[in-house]
């Protein structure tokens, strides 16, 4: 399948390549002769050559097999030659150019078997120009043929003129006897030619484009075989349509053939345009594909939020969206304005509050982030800033104006929890460094954004505060700022609490019964027992306090360790008993089982004892 998708694309490719790069093929006319002969027949002693019907030749442009002719008889003792040449019809392909001429005649003789000396001519006004001689069989019809490759008489290049005004004919020989005669039935002209053309025209990307003005180019890869009269670019607005010479054109009247190039002016910048290369010849006009190139428009650029802002320092940024050119490359330059203040409502109010314009480095294209360093800037300032672009149109686009603000040296407070009951929420935090004082404001919609919404919770130098006389089941936004001398924290911390939507617990002095456990399995084992063991305890508990772990796991897993142990140890003593083994283990498993819980250990014992049992009354059997 793969070969087959190759060779249909080859094929393609060369059917699409073909019609416009094969050349222009020979081709051939056959002449249309007058039929009516020039005799030139000599006189020999008074006596003639003749002719014996087939008078005017009716059918002498096509050969009918000797069906229509005229006969020649010379009646003189001896031989004698004679010529009979024709008119040619006007050369039909009059834009060609002519690689040959070929006459050929058809001859018939009888009794005169071998004469040479037949042949086809070309004749003018100043001499005749004979083929090359050939012998005629006898009573056979025999072609007589010869080519020219050029004009026999000038020696040039066939013209159209060189066969319109001239005569073609045949040139043959009569011998006397007894019943001798010449037959001549056809004779005709063929010309071999290649035709003239239209000129050859390929068109290529129009290049140097700017707002106004553009470069067409286009090639004449052929004249045709003629005289170039006018060659160019035409074009027309928009993005659909074929341009044609009836349209916009720019062009020259030099005949040449190869690349060449047409300034385009006076274009209307950001607009579509279709043009396309010409050539002009006698022939008449053709043209290369049709391409599109649109002028450079104006460009648009985007601001984009201020990064790695500091107490002093920040990076102004913007996106170039559209550099004015279709597909990009257009090289712009951006500039930013920065000024310390309140959002303005554009650049050009930021520049006139006394702004400071910055020059990003460099030129931009579609796609790119310029960016601008500041430096100097004052310690916990909001500052505005827009970004503008022009490119070679001279029009100059903007961005929109953002903010950022310098931070304030403070660090942001950290650990901020919220604990609610019905009508109250402590609060709780981790004061930055730098802080001295810690506001907190709170919201029952949203979290304050600056540290003037909402409404005031605490201004002071500790870490807690609970706040009072809250809605129950209401929810509060919470957020925290550190703040020193009239400065803030960049960025608040955030805590969020729902008061508790029942009351205060009853103070009623009625007891509540605590509910009797369902099973003895489902207490918790107490620590109590396993302490009263001597040496044991104090051990248990202090691995527990070391590793803070509860005590009872600790006493878990001594057991099974211990359980382990004497499994292996019986297992190896034990002649590789394994159900001794396993009943000891799971009987010393069922000892600290006991320990907790009277009844469970009881029964894990009494399996472990029925397992011993079992082990060592194989071992006396009779032959193990």
């Amino acid at each position: 399948m793969r070969k087959f998708n190759f060779l249909f694309a080859l094929i393609l490719a060369v059917g699409l390549f073909l019609p416009f790069n094969y050349p222009v093929q020979a081709d051939t006319e056959v002449e249309t002769l007058d039929g009516v002969g020039i005799d030139t027949r000599p006189s020999i002693n008074g006596w003639t050559v003749s002719y014996v019907g087939g008078a005017d030749y009716t059918v002498l442009n096509s050969d009918d097999a000797g069906a229509s002719y005229k006969q020649y008889v010379y009646t003189y003792l001896g031989s004698a030659t004679y010529r009979e040449s024709f008119d040619t019809t006007s050369f039909t392909s009059a834009y060609a150019t002519i690689n040959s001429v070929t006459a050929t005649a058809k001859v018939y003789m009888y009794a005169q078997a071998g004469a040479l000396n037949h042949r086809v001519y070309y004749r003018t006004a100043t001499g005749t120009f004979d083929g090359s001689g050939v012998s005629v069989v006898d009573s056979v019809w025999t072609t007589v043929s010869h080519t020219w490759a050029t004009c026999p008489s000038t020696g040039l290049a066939w013209t159209p003129s060189d066969i319109d005004n001239n005569e073609f004919g045949f040139y043959g020989v009569v011998k006397n006897g007894a019943g001798y005669y010449e037959k001549l039935s056809y004779l005709s002209v063929s010309v071999d030619y290649t035709p003239l053309t239209t000129p050859l025209v390929t068109t290529q990307a129009a290049s140097a484009i700017t707002s106004t003005a553009a470069t067409g180019n286009g090639n004449i890869t052929s004249n045709g075989g003629l005289i170039i009269t006018e060659k160019g670019i035409c074009y027309l607005v928009g993005n659909s349509g074929t341009p044609t010479t009836a349209d916009s054109t720019v062009h020259d009247h030099v005949d040449s053939v190869g690349a060449f190039t047409e300034s385009l002016i006076g274009l209307t910048k950001g607009t579509a345009y279709r043009l396309r290369a010409y050539g002009i010849n006698a022939l008449g006009t053709s043209y290369g594909v049709t391409v599109d190139l649109v002028t450079i428009g104006d460009p648009t650029i985007s601001t984009i939020d201020a990064s790695l802002v500091t107490s002093a320092t920040a990076r102004i940024n913007a996106s170039v969206t559209f550099d004015g050119a279709v597909g990009g490359g257009e090289p712009c330059i951006v500039t930013f304005c920065y000024f310390a203040g309140s959002p303005y409502a554009d650049y050009a109010a930021i520049l006139a509050a006394g702004g400071t314009e910055v020059i990003a480095a460099g030129t931009y294209t579609a796609g790119l982030s310029p960016y601008y360093d500041l430096s100097g800037l004052t310690i916990g300032t909001l500052y505005s800033f827009a970004v503008k672009i022009v490119n070679s149109t001279a029009t100059t686009a903007y961005g929109s104006v953002l903010t950022f603000t310098t931070e304030t040296g403070i660090a942001d407070t950290s650990g901020f929890t919220a604990i609610p009951t019905s009508t109250t929420i402590s609060l709780a935090w981790v004061k930055g460094l730098g802080s001295q004082y810690t506001l907190v404001r709170y919201s029952d919609s949203a979290y304050p954004a600056a540290v003037t919404d909402g409404v005031l919770g605490y201004l002071n130098t500790g870490n807690s505060v609970t706040l009072t006389g809250l809605t129950s089941g209401t929810t509060y936004y919470f957020s925290a700022w550190g703040k020193t001398s009239g400065l803030y924290s960049a960025t608040p911390v955030n805590a969020i609490a729902t008061t508790l939507a029942y009351d205060a617990a009853p103070t009623s002095t009625t007891s509540l019964v605590t509910p009797t456990p369902d099973s003895t399995w489902t207490q918790t084992p107490s620590s109590i027992k396993t302490g009263t063991i001597p040496l044991f305890g104090v051990a248990i508990d202090g691995v527990a306090t070391a590793y803070n772990q509860p005590v009872n796991y600790v006493w878990y897993f001594a057991w099974i360790l211990a359980a382990v142990g004497a499994a292996i140890v019986v297992y190896i003593k034990g002649n590789f008993n394994f159900v001794l083994s396993l009943s000891t283990m799971i009987g010393i498993i069922g000892i600290g089982v006991w320990w907790y819980n009277i009844v469970a250990g009881l029964i894990v014992v009494v399996l472990a004892v029925i397992g011993v049992g079992w082990a060592l009354v194989g071992f006396r059997r009779p032959g193990t």
